[in-house]
């Protein structure tokens, strides 16, 4: 007797694999991942987890470093040979990126929730996903209050969401 194989939604494969769902009914559209449509809904045989495209695919997604050197930074740890000089350097990045508004200028203004939704046509709501997304840089207070960067009103991404 056949052994029955189980099969996936597109969001369970999602689940077991990484691959955000739209991806992976991109891959199955494109014929690199083998799905049938059942009552409407695709089915992915559970033996697809190990294809070949996927292992590619959760191999290029590796996660990004949490912290980043600037460019002037990373010269300056090129040039040094020693290693207590970039744990120097890496220690005051570490320190920027903790305390943004503590060690810039006093020129960068910094807008609440509240007061950056004014100044557009975003909601609360909005600014703040726009925050977590990414789109709006910004940081948290001391308090755990979001405050978003002026320059995000000159981001051409932004600037037309000026009231």
């Amino acid at each position: 007797m056949a052994q029955k194989t189980r099969s996936l939604t597109t969001s369970e494969f999602s689940k077991l694999t990484g691959i955000p769902v739209s991806t992976v009914g991109k891959l199955i559209r494109e014929g690199k991942i083998k799905a049938k449509k059942a009552s409407g809904k695709w089915r992915i045989a559970e033996s697809q987890v190990k294809a070949s495209t996927v292992k590619k695919i959760t191999q290029v997604r590796q996660p990004k470093p949490a912290m980043t050197l600037d460019s002037d930074a990373k010269k300056t740890a090129a040039k040094t040979s020693r290693p207590s000089q970039e744990k120097k350097i890496k220690a005051v990045a570490a320190q920027k990126q903790a305390d943004p508004l503590k060690n810039s200028e006093p020129s960068a203004k910094a807008y609440s929730i509240a007061e950056f939704s004014q100044l557009t046509y975003l909601t609360d709501f909005g600014v703040e996903d726009f925050l977590k997304k990414g789109r709006l840089k910004g940081m948290r207070d001391r308090a755990g209050n979001w405050r978003v960067f002026a320059d995000n009103l000159k981001n051409p991404g932004i600037r037309h969401l000026i009231r």
